[in-house]
């Protein structure tokens, strides 16, 4: 199950979550990516000694101007 919180950075918001897209595999266009929510949704299965790559990819956006760091709290939550 994976989830995701807004994009902040002091006490300025950026966006909320669905500006960052996830994805299984690589070479996967933006928009056919999977957007975060709050939500959290299962993302793929895992196997037994198996591992997997996640892919995340963020589409800031153009009327944004304000510069510094921003960060986005992910939870990643594997059910056995």
């Amino acid at each position: 199950m994976i989830s995701g919180g807004d994009w902040v950075g002091g006490a300025s918001l950026m966006s909320g979550p669905e500006i960052t897209h996830v994805a299984l595999t690589k070479n996967i266009p933006w928009d056919n990516k999977v957007a975060l929510n709050s939500n959290a949704f299962e993302l793929g299965e895992l196997a037994a000694r198996e591992s997997v790559q996640i892919l995340f990819q963020l589409k800031v956006p153009s009327a944004y101007s304000e510069s510094g760091p921003f960060h986005q709290d992910l939870i990643i939550d594997l059910v056995c």
